[in-house]
C-alpha cells in the first residue's frame, strides 16, 4: 500500500466519522466549538495539531499527478494552510468559529465531511 492510499483511507475514516458525529450529535460539537472559541490556549494546541497533520501529509505525499495522489496532496496543503492561518490569525478564527456554530452551517458541513470521507475510503480501496 502506498502513502496516497494509506493517507486517503485514514483521512476517509476520520472525515466520515467526524462528519457523521456533527450531524448526529450537533449539540456536543457546538459546545466543543464554543470551548475552542473561549480558550486561546486550546486553539493554539488545536492549531499545532492541524499544522502537524498537514505537514506530515505534505511530506509523505507531495505528488502533483492526477487521481488520488493529487487529492491527498491538495488536502494536505489545505490542512497545512489551515493550521498556519489558525496560528497567526487566532482572533479571526475565533470569530469564524462563532459564526459557523449554527445548525445551518454545521449540518451541511458535517454531511460534506462525511461524503468526502466516504469518497476517500472508496478511492483508497480501488
Amino acid at each position: 500500500m502506498n502513502a496516497s492510499v494509506a493517507i486517503a483511507r485514514t483521512l476517509g475514516i476520520v472525515f466520515a466519522i467526524m462528519g457523521a458525529s456533527v450531524v448526529i450529535d450537533r449539540q456536543n460539537v457546538s459546545a466543543a466549538l464554543e470551548k475552542v472559541a473561549q480558550g486561546r490556549g486550546f486553539l493554539w494546541l488545536w492549531s499545532f495539531l492541524i499544522l502537524t497533520m498537514g505537514a506530515v501529509i505534505v511530506v509523505m505525499n507531495n505528488i502533483w499527478t492526477s487521481g488520488l495522489p493529487l487529492l491527498v496532496t491538495i488536502l494536505g496543503w489545505l490542512t497545512l494552510l489551515k493550521g498556519t492561518l489558525l496560528l497567526f490569525f487566532s482572533g479571526s478564527a475565533i470569530l469564524l468559529y462563532r459564526k459557523c456554530n449554527k445548525a445551518s452551517v454545521l449540518i451541511p458541513g458535517g454531511i460534506a465531511a462525511c461524503v468526502l470521507g466516504l469518497v476517500l475510503i472508496y478511492l483508497g480501496s480501488m
